[in-house]
C-alpha cells in the first residue's frame, strides 16, 4: 500500500507527537508499506541534528518530504498546492495527524484516516474537521486512548463504528546498553520527559527532599525548564539533571534505572501551551518505553494512566498528591528488589503483547490494507 502521512509538527524536535510521528511512519514501513511523510516546513527545528532518524531513533526506511510555508506560496493557493504535492505521490491512503486539519484534506480526493492525540476544539479546526466527517473520504479515525475517544463521542456526530482507540506505544531496545554509574547502593530512580506544568516535576520536588536513600536522575526538558527546577533544588543533593538526551541516548537512562516514574498531574499542559489541559486523554510515549524496558513502574493513578497500567500487576499507582503514598511505595521497591523484577518482567510482557509501534501500525490500517 502507498501511504502519506501528512504531518504538521517540528522535526527534528523535542515534542513528542514529532516521535510518534517518526515511530509511525517506520512501523508502516516495516509492516511493509511505501511510505512518505509529508511535514511542514518549519523553520524552528532543533538545531545542530546531522541525521534526523538517527535523532529519533528509527531506521532510513521512509523518505520526508517538506511541504511550503504559507510565505512561500504566493502566487498559487496555499492548500492547493498542498494538494498538488500529495497527489504527486499517487497514494492509496493519507494517515492525516489531528493538527493537520488546516491543510483541508477532504478535497485531496484520496481516501483518509484522521490519527487524533487530541480533541479538536479550535475554530480554525473544526471547520475543515466537519467538512472531512462529511467527506465520502473519510475512512476512520483513530484515537490515542478510550477517554479521548468518548469525548468526540459525546461532541461531534461520529459513528461509533468508524472510531476507535489504539494507545500509542513503543519499540523494544534493541543494540543498547544500560550506562555504569557508580554504585552507591541506593535505589535510582529515573523521570525521563518534559518538566512543563504537570508533567511531574511537582512530585519529584516534593519527593527529593522526603527520601534521602534514593537518587533521583532527570532526563530531558528544555533547557529553561531544567534550569527553573534545578534552582528550585539547588539544596537536593539527590537529584541530578541530565537534560535533554537523544532517543537512544535516554532508552539508556531508563535501562539503567531500578524504577521509573510517570507522576503526571490531573492537569498537564500541552507542549505548544495555549492553556489546553490534556491530562484527560494522555498516552505518554514514556509509559510503553519504560514498559518496553522492563523496569519497575510508579505511575500516578489517574484514568488515562489506568487505560494501560494496573496497580499492583505492571506498575505500582498512587494519587498524584498524596506525596506520602509516594514515599512509602518507594521505600517499599528499595526494600524489595525482587518484586521490582516482577513488576518490571510483567510490564514488559504486557507491552509485548499490546503497545509496540508496529502493533499499533497494523490495527490502524486492519480492513484498509491490501
Amino acid at each position: 500500500m502507498r501511504i502519506v502521512y501528512l504531518a504538521n509538527t517540528r522535526i527534528p524536535s523535542r515534542r513528542a507527537n514529532s516521535k510518534n510521528v517518526m515511530k509511525m511512519c517506520q512501523a508502516l514501513a516495516h509492516n511493509g508499506h511505501k511510505v512518505v511523510l509529508m511535514n511542514y516546513d518549519y523553520p524552528d527545528v532543533e538545531k545542530d541534528v546531522a541525521d534526523v532518524y538517527d535523532f529519533y531513533g528509527v531506521d532510513k526506511c521512509f523518505p520526508i518530504k517538506l511541504l511550503p510555508r504559507r510565505g512561500q506560496s504566493s502566487r498559487i493557493d496555499y492548500r492547493t498546492r498542498i494538494k498538488w504535492f500529495v497527489r504527486m505521490q499517487r497514494p492509496d491512503l493519507i494517515i492525516l495527524r489531528d493538527h493537520s486539519l488546516r491543510y483541508d484534506p477532504a478535497r485531496m480526493g484520496i481516501p483518509i484516516v484522521l490519527d487524533a492525540h487530541k480533541l479538536i476544539y479550535s475554530p480554525r479546526d473544526i471547520a475543515p474537521f466537519r467538512k472531512l466527517l462529511a467527506s465520502n473520504h473519510f475512512t476512520r479515525m483513530i484515537t490515542n486512548c478510550n477517554a479521548l475517544r468518548s469525548a468526540y463521542l459525546r461532541n461531534y456526530r461520529i459513528p461509533e463504528e468508524r472510531i476507535q482507540a489504539l494507545h500509542n506505544g513503543a519499540d523494544l531496545p534493541k543494540n543498547v546498553q544500560p550506562l555504569r554509574l557508580k554504585e552507591n547502593g541506593r535505589l535510582q530512580v529515573g523521570y525521563v520527559g518534559h518538566l512543563y506544568p504537570g508533567k511531574g516535576m511537582e512530585i519529584i520536588s516534593a519527593l527529593a527532599p522526603r527520601c534521602p536513600h534514593v537518587d533521583f536522575h532527570v532526563v530531558g526538558g528544555t533547557t529553561a525548564d531544567a534550569a527553573y527546577w534545578q534552582e528550585k533544588l539547588k539544596d537536593a543533593a539527590n537529584v541530578r539533571f541530565h537534560g535533554f538526551q537523544p532517543h537512544q541516548e535516554a532508552v539508556r537512562w531508563q535501562l539503567t534505572m531500578d524504577v521509573l516514574l510517570v507522576p503526571c498531574q490531573r492537569e498537564v499542559a500541552s507542549a505548544g501551551g495555549g492553556g489546553l489541559n490534556i491530562g484527560d486523554w494522555m498516552s505518554p510515549i514514556k509509559i510503553f518505553e519504560y514498559m518496553a524496558a522492563g523496569k519497575a513502574i510508579l505511575a500516578s493513578d489517574l484514568p488515562a494512566v489506568r487505560e494501560i497500567l494496573s496497580h499492583n500487576k505492571n506498575a505500582f499507582l498512587c494519587a498524584p498528591d498524596d506525596i506520602e503514598a509516594w514515599m512509602k511505595a518507594l521505600k517499599f521497591l528499595a526494600d524489595h528488589p525482587a518484586r521490582r523484577s516482577s513488576l518490571g518482567a510483567t510490564a514488559r510482557e504486557h507491552f509485548q503483547q499490546n503497545y509496540t509501534w508496529q502493533g499499533r501500525a497494523k490495527q490502524l490500517l486492519a480492513g484498509l490494507a491490501n
